[in-house]
């Protein structure tokens, strides 16, 4: 029964995606209770009225090496599949495990299909190296995970400290007292959560270690000093920012990608298409600045001979790449292939540098505006533009939507049901994450109607580990 319902919702899926003329991939490794390992494959595209959709593809059972030849096959084989053109394929979004990296390489050297590291995955490196670069930050890390680890493991403490939270206004806005949170080497934000819920629960912590009634003599060791509190203070301070970037770049409902920090050159290129970006303000000089929109001119230009001759721009681009590439290259998007003449009339060309210099003479708009909501409204005034920021605003900046799988996947995959075939995961895992489509919302099976209280529930508790999302 759920193979067959899973089996109608994606032929349902496969129609839509056949009318996306621009796609991007995501795709996430984990490994189940068993012990076994899957990859998950998620689409992104932006629909003809401009809105952006996403879907969990397959998540597959990957036997043997993870080497890049099988992880490139494994790529080709879901797109066949979903019956995915190699020519609508814009981007593959992943971590940038040398492996990964490597398949992707060897993918666009084949089919021209470009790629980038999670830019989550790379902040949260910058800030890995920066913590454990500090002997005092790792000392802190270290005196804090054995005090959360206290609390998580003691039935009485736990409860000492939910009575003191009570008793000191230090719960939730609800009421509801809040839990310590241990950081987890592989969870972005972990440690910056970590300090952060303690620093709030400060007081409650206190009370609780230095009451000889609730708290032996030999744990009153695990009492921070005021030093690293004020550490700890500091940290916190310097890394909301940051978690906040993350939080934001892992959307999936809103474009993600010209939101990205402009740290490498290939993702400035990308920023313009944004009509919230237009103005340049990311760029220093006006040399630059005129460098780029030359940029977008020439690209405008190449979408019309690609079009005219009914085949892409960028195979006019692509090279070879080499077995190493610098980082502003791995993060490449549309923009990053080299400089080259386009074979477009003069007139043609001149169209293009009137709708490109219309473009960005326009009034900026706030930082509140969905860039796709305006290119819905002035597409007709942009046209050969709007073709190009289809291709670039459904690339996601990170690879979370594959890996937000993973989370549902974990409760689907329990230890009390580690036996469940592959076959039965991905139909499962496919039918809670596409639970828009109307074959599996129409009939979705008892097993995914069970579990979504339990994931609802864990969805809430995530959120309140989360720092708000910021106003965009």
């Amino acid at each position: 029964m759920v193979r067959r319902r899973h089996d109608a919702a994606r032929k349902e899926l496969v129609t839509k995606l056949a009318g996306a003329t621009s796609i991007a991939i995501t795709t996430g490794a984990w490994t189940s209770k068993a012990v076994v390992s899957f990859v998950t494959y998620t689409s992104h595209y932006v629909t003809d009225d401009w809105k952006l959709v996403s879907h969990v593809l397959e998540t597959k059972r990957f036997n043997g090496s993870h080497t890049a030849e099988t992880l490139a096959a494994s790529t080709e084989a879901v797109l066949s599949r979903f019956n995915i053109a190699h020519d609508t394929v814009q981007c593959l979004v992943h971590d940038e495990a040398p492996n990964q990296m490597a398949a992707s390489r060897l993918l666009r050297s084949q089919h021209h299909w470009d790629y980038q590291a999670c830019a989550a995955h790379r902040l949260q490196t910058c800030i890995r190296h920066a913590i454990t670069a500090s002997r005092p930050v790792t000392k802190l890390l270290a005196s804090s995970r054995q005090l959360v680890g206290h609390f998580s493991h003691s039935a009485k403490s736990t409860e000492a400290l939910n009575n003191k939270q009570v008793a000191m206004a230090s719960a939730s806005k609800s009421g509801t007292p809040l839990r310590v949170i241990q950081d987890v080497p592989t969870r972005w934000n972990s440690s910056f959560l970590m300090l952060q819920r303690l620093i709030h629960l400060r007081l409650p912590i206190m009370a609780v270690l230095e009451d000889p009634k609730l708290t032996k003599s030999s744990h009153r060791h695990l009492q921070l000093k005021d030093h690293q509190w004020n550490l700890a203070k500091e940290i916190v301070a310097a890394l909301e920012a940051p978690a906040k970037a993350t939080t934001v770049l892992g959307g999936e409902t809103y474009c993600t990608q010209t939101l990205v920090v402009p740290v490498a050159k290939s993702l400035l290129r990308g920023l313009p298409l944004d009509p919230r970006s237009r103005s340049l303000g990311f760029l220093d000089s006006d040399e630059d600045k005129d460098e780029l929109k030359s940029e977008i001119v020439r690209r405008v230009c190449a979408q019309i001979t690609a079009d005219s001759n009914g085949s892409s721009s960028d195979d006019e681009c692509i090279l070879e790449p080499p077995a190493k590439r610098p980082m502003e290259e791995d993060m490449s998007l549309f923009f990053a292939c080299p400089s080259v003449e386009p074979s477009t009339t003069s007139s043609a060309a001149s169209d293009c540098e009137v709708e490109v210099t219309q473009f960005f003479t326009e009034k900026q708009v706030g930082s509140s505006v969905d860039p796709l909501d305006w290119w819905r409204t002035n597409a007709d005034r942009f046209p050969t533009m709007a073709r190009l920021a289809k291709r670039v605003l459904c690339i996601p900046a990170t690879s979370v939507p594959s890996e937000r799988v993973f989370s549902a996947a974990g409760i689907i995959v329990s230890k009390l049901r580690a036996s469940l075939t592959h076959e039965n995961v991905d139909a499962l895992v496919f039918l809670h994450a596409n639970s828009g489509l109307q074959a599996a919302r129409t009939a979705a099976p008892v097993a995914v109607q069970q579990l979504m209280p339990r994931l609802e529930r864990f969805a809430e508790e995530e959120a309140d580990d989360l720092p708000p999302l910021p106003d965009l």
